[in-house]
């Protein structure tokens, strides 16, 4: 399956049932969703860390990344 998203028996992180849950709630924000989700992966594996690891510094962070705040304008570095 895509990044992000749990092998055939393995469970979902914490995260990916927030996101999901958030994609149920606002499926007309899937794109910025998905997008910003990219940006939060990419930013993981750069690190080694896991989704569910992130700290609150390193969540404030990711939302100052240019690629956060307009995930359409912009790659994940």
């Amino acid at each position: 399956m895509g990044e992000g998203f749990p092998t055939e028996g393995q469970e979902p992180t914490f995260t990916d049932r927030v996101r999901d849950a958030l994609l149920q709630a606002a499926p007309d924000h899937g794109d910025l969703i998905m997008g910003r989700d990219v940006v939060v992966n990419a930013y993981c594996a750069e690190r080694g860390i896991s989704k569910d690891d992130i700290s609150i510094d390193q969540l404030l962070e990711i939302r100052a990344l240019p690629e956060w705040q307009d995930p359409f304008g912009t790659t994940p570095s």
